[in-house]
C-alpha cells in the first residue's frame, strides 16, 4: 500500500433530525400505567431544572417533543426568552424558549440516565444532544450543558 496515499474525502453527511410535536393523548397512547407515571416522573425532573436554572421561569405551558432519531424533549409553548443561569460551569445567558427546553431537557436526561443506567434513558440523553448540534442556538446549548 501506497504511504503516500490520504483519505481525501472524510465528509461524512448524515441525515437532518427533525422534531415533531406531539399531544398528551398521542404521547400516552397504548401506554401502561407504569410508562404514564415514569413520564410525570420526568415531567418533574424538567420542571425542576427550569426553576432552578432561570429565575424568569415561573411556570407555563409545554410541548413535548418527539425527534426522529427516538430522542425527545420537552420545551414551554411561550415566545418569550429566559434568562438561564448555570452556577456549576459559570453560564450566564438569554435562551428562547425553545432552546432553554432542549437544555433543560437535557441536564434532565443526563440525571435519569445516571440514575437508571438504563441504554434507553443513556440513549435518549445522546439523541437529544446529537440533535442539539445542529440547532440554531447550538453554542448556547453546549456552552449551557458543559
Amino acid at each position: 500500500m501506497d504511504q503516500s496515499a490520504t483519505l481525501t474525502d472524510t465528509n461524512i453527511t448524515r441525515p437532518r433530525i427533525t422534531a415533531r410535536a406531539v399531544t398528551f393523548d398521542e404521547l400516552h397512547k397504548n401506554s401502561t400505567l407504569a410508562q404514564v407515571l415514569s413520564s410525570f416522573a420526568r415531567n418533574r425532573i424538567v420542571f425542576k431544572y427550569a426553576q432552578a436554572l432561570s429565575e424568569d421561569y415561573q411556570g407555563d405551558l409545554w410541548q413535548t417533543w418527539l425527534l426522529s432519531n427516538g430522542g425527545w424533549f420537552m420545551a414551554p409553548k411561550t415566545q418569550q426568552n429566559y434568562h438561564v443561569c448555570v452556577p456549576g460551569n459559570y453560564y450566564d445567558g438569554t435562551m428562547s424558549a425553545e432552546t432553554f427546553g432542549i437544555t433543560i431537557s437535557l441536564f434532565a436526561q443526563g440525571e435519569i440516565s445516571w440514575t437508571s443506567e438504563r441504554d434507553v434513558d443513556i440513549d435518549a440523553y445522546h439523541a437529544l444532544r446529537d440533535f442539539a448540534l445542529d440547532h440554531a442556538e447550538a453554542a448556547a446549548i453546549l456552552a449551557a450543558i458543559d
